[in-house]
Formats: C-alpha cells, sequence, structure tokens
C-alpha cells in the first residue's frame, strides 16, 4: 500500500513541478527545487528506500508526461491561429 501512496504523491508533484506558469519570483524557484529533496527525505523516512525511488519515478514520469502534453497544446494552438 504504500508503494501506491509514493506513486500518487509523485504523480501529483511531478505535475505540479512541470507547470511552470506560476515560476517568476526567485523564492519560488529555490522552494520548487528544494522540495522534491524534503520529499524524497519524507517518502524514504516513512515508507523505505524501494519507496522512494519509485516516488522520484512517478515525479519524472509526471513532468514529463505534462511537459510533452503543453508541447503538443502550443503546437495545436499556434497552427490554428496561424490558419486564421
Amino acid at each position: 500500500m504504500q508503494y501506491l501512496g509514493s506513486i500518487g504523491v509523485g504523480l501529483v508533484w511531478g505535475w505540479l513541478l512541470s507547470s511552470r506558469s506560476f515560476v517568476n519570483r526567485p523564492v519560488v524557484v529555490i522552494s520548487l527545487t528544494l522540495s522534491p529533496a524534503l520529499l524524497s527525505a519524507e517518502v524514504f523516512w516513512l515508507a523505505g528506500l524501494r519507496s522512494m525511488w519509485i516516488f522520484l519515478a512517478a515525479v519524472v514520469a509526471a513532468a514529463f508526461v505534462h511537459s510533452q502534453w503543453r508541447r503538443e497544446l502550443r503546437q495545436h494552438y499556434e497552427t490554428q491561429t496561424q490558419e486564421f
């Protein structure tokens, strides 16, 4: 059950980290770079080493999927505006 929690937290956190719409202040940038390390330490402390690696893999997977989705949306709407 702890693996599912690690995956869930990782997916949410990866999605949040890859949405760069709110990164405009240095304090936010610093907190977003330190927070995955703190969350990894918390997952390790609560659930163990394997759960920590699962958490990090879920963060990377969610960030990749979200960045690809945003890229496709950007391309789609750029081509639509060029047609008009």
